[in-house]
């Protein structure tokens, strides 16, 4: 949290590259989503959004929940963004 800018990066290639991380990854951007300012939020939703909407979509249910607390939180820094993009994944559901 106090570098975000620093170490967001390094968590987010580990959810895109690293399978046995992935779960212990999300759980790290679930505390960032959770406790940084909805300003800091806002300037790494973009970073964030295209990972945790992939694992949403994951087969592992642990791995889906972590993904879609942090997809809720997330859409709510930019709703007229988001929203549109999670109503078209829902009607593909």
């Amino acid at each position: 949290m106090g570098n975000l800018h620093h170490f967001l990066p390094v968590i987010v290639k580990m959810v895109e590259t690293d399978p046995s991380k992935r779960l212990l990854s999300l759980h790290a951007l679930k505390e960032v989503v959770t406790h940084c300012s909805h300003g800091q939020l806002e300037t790494v939703a973009d970073l964030l959004w295209v990972p945790l909407f992939e694992n949403s979509d994951n087969s592992e249910e642990t791995t889906r929940n972590v993904a879609a607390a942090c997809i809720g939180k997330v859409t709510t820094t930019h709703p007229s963004l988001y929203l549109p993009q999670l109503h078209v994944s829902a009607l593909f559901c």
